[in-house]
């Protein structure tokens, strides 16, 4: 029999999950270049309702957890791919958002503290990606090409520092406001997100299985092949080439293979056997359950 916690954490997770799936559909046939970050705000919306049932702090860490939990196991229900990095962004945003409520309580403050911690996440896991695949060379790039075209436009380079920023406080100010917005809404707002996450819901759910077919027939070799043409890998890597000018080639040689073979582990790690681990939690297994139930 499940507990009142355990239909919250179902309830919840299904609609995360069913918003992660509908949602990021969306992005992925537009390619909108921002869409982790909708999407790290929507998983805040989602965690701040889910919080907002209690106001006893290792009540509200355990729901928030859980939920983030199930749905980042989920994910690898997703077609093949590189799923690793999605899952990784998923549960780490909800790591930070339950740090906070540890902290500061499950109160409005906790929610935006741990709100704010979990935006800043969105911008940390693209730069650590970059840096394990181009090092310091590709923060040097940037730094000396944006400094030589600051000089051509005859502008303060340190405008791009204060645009930098802006960016990452603006993203904070709209994940603390999604949080506190969730946190204290009514029955009406949940509702009317609810609805909107039906239709997101129903007009993915069509595409899932032959996106899902497409991607079996590319395999994993091929799929890591078609990674490396993404346009903002392609970008960053022109970027290192034209700063390294003679040395640029030889760079991007190794950098490519070695890429190459990043990716390629991403889609061959055997993610599905993550799920073992909810069975050794029987009530975080029912919940689990549930979802499913709920998304199929």
């Amino acid at each position: 029999m499940q507990t009142e916690t355990e239909n919250r954490v179902a309830k919840y997770a299904s609609i995360q999950a069913m918003a992660e799936i509908g949602l990021g559909s969306f992005i992925h046939a537009l390619h909108i270049p921002v869409g982790g970050h909708v999407l790290s705000i929507n998983q805040l919306v989602c965690l701040g309702l889910t919080s907002r049932n209690t106001r006893i702090r290792g009540v509200a860490v355990t729901e928030s957890m859980s939920v983030t939990t199930i749905v980042t196991l989920l994910k690898t229900l997703s077609p093949a791919g590189k799923r690793l990095m999605p899952m990784l962004a998923i549960f780490m945003q909800g790591m930070l958002f339950s740090l906070g409520l540890g902290v500061l309580g499950a109160n409005v403050v906790g929610i935006i503290v741990g709100s704010a911690m979990s935006s800043l996440w969105a911008f940390i896991q693209p730069l650590t990606m970059a840096y394990l695949l181009f090092g310091l060379t590709f923060f040097q790039a940037f730094v000396r090409i944006w400094e030589d075209l600051a000089k051509q436009l005859h502008i303060n380079p340190e405008i791009g520092i204060w645009f930098i920023s802006a960016l990452v406080i603006g993203k904070m100010v709209l994940a603390c406001a999604a949080g506190a917005a969730a946190w204290t809404a009514d029955e009406r707002f949940e509702a009317r997100y609810l609805a909107r996450v039906d239709q997101w819901w129903r007009r993915a759910r069509g595409n899932v299985p032959q996106a899902a077919a497409r991607t079996r027939k590319a395999g994993p070799f091929i799929g890591a092949f078609l990674d490396l043409l993404s346009p903002l890998f392609l970008a960053s890597l022109l970027l290192c080439v034209i700063f390294l000018k003679a040395e640029g080639w030889p760079f991007a040689a190794r950098t490519v293979g070695v890429t190459y073979m990043f990716f390629l582990a991403l889609r061959l790690i055997p993610v599905e056997k993550l799920r073992r681990v909810v069975a050794r939690y029987p009530s975080l297994d029912r919940a689990y359950r549930a979802v499913l139930n709920k998304t199929e």
